[in-house]
C-alpha cells in the first residue's frame, strides 16, 4: 500500500500498470489482496512494483526496511 500511496494510485490504476509490465492479468482485487496480506504476487509482479517504485526488490520482500519514498 505504501507504494501505491505514495506512486498516487488507485488500487484499479496499480493494477493496470502492473499488468501492462508483467502481461498477467492483475485486476483490482489482487492488490487489495496483496495489500491485506491476503495473497503474494509472483516474483515477475513484485518486480514490477520495484520498478514501478523505483527502488531495489528487497526493500519490498524485506519487511524490517523501511522504503525511501
Amino acid at each position: 500500500m505504501q507504494i501505491r500511496e505514495a506512486l498516487g494510485l488507485s488500487q484499479k490504476e496499480m493494477a493496470e500498470r502492473l499488468a501492462e509490465r508483467t502481461g498477467f492479468k492483475i485486476t483490482r482485487k489482487h492488490i487489495s489482496n496483496y495489500e491485506d496480506d491476503q495473497g503474494e504476487p509472483f516474483l515477475e509482479t513484485t518486480l514490477a512494483y520495484a520498478r514501478l517504485a523505483n527502488v531495489e526488490m528487497n526493500e519490498i520482500v524485506d519487511d524490517d526496511l523501511d522504503l525511501p519514498l
